[in-house]
């Protein structure tokens, strides 16, 4: 992808939306709803083959695939962001398009800016995941903007750690997704980087131990991201 260095420094809306956009960002889905409590930016790569751990029920289940065959738009643009992240340009891009965003009135009134990282795919290698966390640094000037990401790349953000990175002071709310089929080395480093999780039993089977969600709307919700409604232990019921 060949893109004149100018074009990072002045972001419009045609840059980040359309089949003619260097990326595509999405404003919300049918949980990431935006209301004048939260305001959502999404980001997406390719399923499953962009998830270096996600494990065998984790793919079986995948929700973020079934779009990928049913809307013919969809895996293109995800293809597109995948290919962009790649690129030294990225880093800066997305620090200018989410300040671009942080400027629209909607989103400068709303009180928070969430900035969902994978409605689908992962972390697919240790550079990639730091150039998220240098992106959220230097979105650290949005006052009402936060990050979370649901990940498996549990290596990756420990090898991050090594790397210098602070997961408790980055603006990244990272929440490791485990599945009943998760190894217990995955297992390990969620506790070892004191991290929330996720997961999900199937009816009947309910852990008490967890924070039921069954929320309809993510962003009254809050309990997966920052602040102060945020939960330690979520678990969803599996339909």
């Amino acid at each position: 992808m060949c893109i004149n260095a100018a074009k990072v420094q002045k972001i419009t809306k045609k840059d980040l939306e359309g089949t003619s956009a260097i990326v595509s960002l999405s404003w919300g889905n049918k949980k990431l709803i935006s209301n004048e409590e939260t305001r959502f930016i999404i980001w997406s790569i390719p399923a499953i083959k962009t998830c270096p751990f996600a494990t065998e029920e984790c793919k079986n289940a995948c929700y973020a695939r079934k779009a990928e065959r049913v809307y013919p738009e969809c895996l293109p643009a995800r293809n597109k962001n995948w290919e962009f992240s790649k690129t030294d340009m990225f880093v800066d891009f997305m620090v200018n398009a989410l300040h671009y965003m942080a400027s629209l009135k909607a989103y400068k009134t709303a009180k928070h800016i969430t900035v969902r990282i994978h409605e689908s795919g992962d972390f697919y290698n240790v550079e990639y995941l730091e150039k998220w966390l240098d992106i959220a640094e230097r979105c650290k000037d949005i006052e009402n903007m936060d990050f979370a990401a649901y990940t498996k790349s549990l290596p990756y953000l420990v090898q991050a750690c090594k790397d210098g990175y602070n997961l408790k002071t980055c603006n990244i709310h990272f929440i490791s997704s485990i599945w009943k089929d998760t190894k217990q080395k995955r297992i390990d480093e969620t506790k070892a980087l004191n991290l929330p999780i996720y997961t999900a039993f199937e009816k009947g089977l309910f852990d008490e131990s967890y924070t039921k969600c069954d929320c309809k709307d993510c962003g009254h919700c809050r309990q997966c991201f920052k602040g102060e409604k945020a939960k330690d232990r979520i678990a969803v019921t599996i339909h």
